[in-house]
């Protein structure tokens, strides 16, 4: 497994070019993009939740149950994506 790591990062390290101004972005701040796009996809299942007459109480979970794991997944995303940047680039 080691060998399949290492030849992937000489290929990365070839062929990669320096990360653009929005790679940059999100891997110095991956908690505040985490933050805007579960906050981003609350706010797009809230109001179609509401319509669908189940209560309020339940129209909040599913909100919160759609928004929060999709911010910690593109937080991940943004961790993920500062590690590769450090590896390649080194800290600039």
């Amino acid at each position: 497994m080691a060998r399949i790591a290492d030849a992937y990062w000489r290929f990365e390290k070839r062929f990669s070019r320096p990360p653009t101004r929005s790679q940059r972005f999100s891997a110095r701040h991956p908690v505040l993009i985490g933050t805007y796009a579960g906050v981003a996809m609350s706010a797009v299942l809230l109001p179609a939740s509401l319509g669908a007459g189940n209560g309020v109480a339940y129209s909040i979970l599913v909100s919160l149950l759609g928004g929060v794991p999709l911010g910690a997944v593109f937080c991940g995303f943004c961790f993920l994506e500062r590690k590769r940047q450090q590896k390649l680039f080194g800290d600039r």
